[in-house]
């Protein structure tokens, strides 16, 4: 799994992968979110929880729910092709938020 992790610049970890993140080590010593009702699992990865939609460290992104990935998404794209590529996929996806 450490071979893979140095293959990969960004580690964007929606609610579902947290705790596979956290347990490899990815999250240690940085701030992260997921959703509310996992906030204390959460304690035990990271150096500190954080209630936003979206924290970034980065080399690992989180995100807080289930829709908030859709966020997380959006937020890579602007971070990797720039703010105009990332309002034409919103817009594709006629999503409100972001």
């Amino acid at each position: 799994m450490a071979e893979d992790r140095q293959a990969l610049p960004i580690e964007g970890v929606g609610m579902y992968r947290i705790s596979f993140a956290g347990s490899a080590g990815f999250l240690k010593g940085k701030k992260a979110t997921t959703h509310l009702t996992a906030f204390d699992d959460l304690r035990k990865f990271c150096s500190l929880v954080v209630d936003q939609r979206i924290v970034d460290e980065g080399d690992v992104i989180t995100a807080r729910g289930v829709t908030s990935s859709i966020d997380l998404g959006l937020y890579l794209c602007e971070k990797l092709a720039g703010p105009k590529v990332k309002e034409q996929i919103r817009q594709q996806m006629d999503y409100q938020h972001g």
